[in-house]
């Protein structure tokens, strides 16, 4: 899999309480999960986003579809 970047200047202001894989035509949701510090489907390197600070992702787990 692909590294995970880090976004360097977060757009807006907020904690956020789950996340959204989106497909590349920009509409089709593939999967999406909830977001913590830790114990989350996504961990963040904190539990809240602040405008214009760098925002990192710690893990983040997909489990397949059987």
């Amino acid at each position: 899999a692909n590294a995970i970047s880090d976004e360097n200047d977060a757009p807006d202001s907020g904690k956020p309480e789950y996340y959204r894989t989106i497909k590349a035509d920009g509409k089709t949701v593939l999967w999406e999960g909830s977001i913590g510090a830790e114990g989350a489907d996504l961990n963040m390197d904190g539990a809240e986003i602040k405008k214009g600070a760098r925002v990192g992702i710690s893990s983040l787990i997909y489990i397949l579809p059987e």
